[in-house]
């Protein structure tokens, strides 16, 4: 069973309650944003508590104490290995997300759309070479 459904109808669902209650719309947005991490934290103790699996256990034995050069360089060449992907999704999302906002926000000053959809397809590509 798929619990996504279930948020997919609370969360405007809940929003609607909300403008129901108040019609102040800068109350309504900051709580309709804090309540979509009441779950998270309802179930975060849960999750902390919880033990692994003997699967788990099995194929990820426990690493040695490293230093933390070591860790940094390991994390440093993680990186280096997977730059692209990295620079790609990033853009992706300094490059959508800001342009939507203010097109659907003030559609005289959003981004030009095929300005924001060229950069965006420069961060795609460049995520997949």
């Amino acid at each position: 069973m798929n619990i996504l459904g279930f948020g997919n109808f609370g969360a405007p669902l809940m929003v609607v309650i909300l403008l129901v209650i108040t019609n102040d719309l800068d109350v309504v947005w900051r709580l309709a944003l804090a309540l979509g991490a009441v779950p998270g934290l309802i179930m975060l103790p849960f999750r902390i508590a919880m033990h692994e699996t003997a699967s788990f256990k099995k194929h990820h034995k426990p690493e040695k104490a490293a230093s933390f050069s070591d860790r940094v360089w390991r994390r440093a060449s993680l990186i280096g290995k997977h730059w692209r992907n990295i620079v790609g999704t990033a853009g992706n999302w300094f490059v959508i997300l800001p342009s939507s906002y203010t097109i659907y926000i003030s559609r005289r000053e959003g981004l030009n759309k095929p300005l924001s959809l060229s950069l965006s397809l420069f961060f795609l590509a460049l995520a997949h070479l």
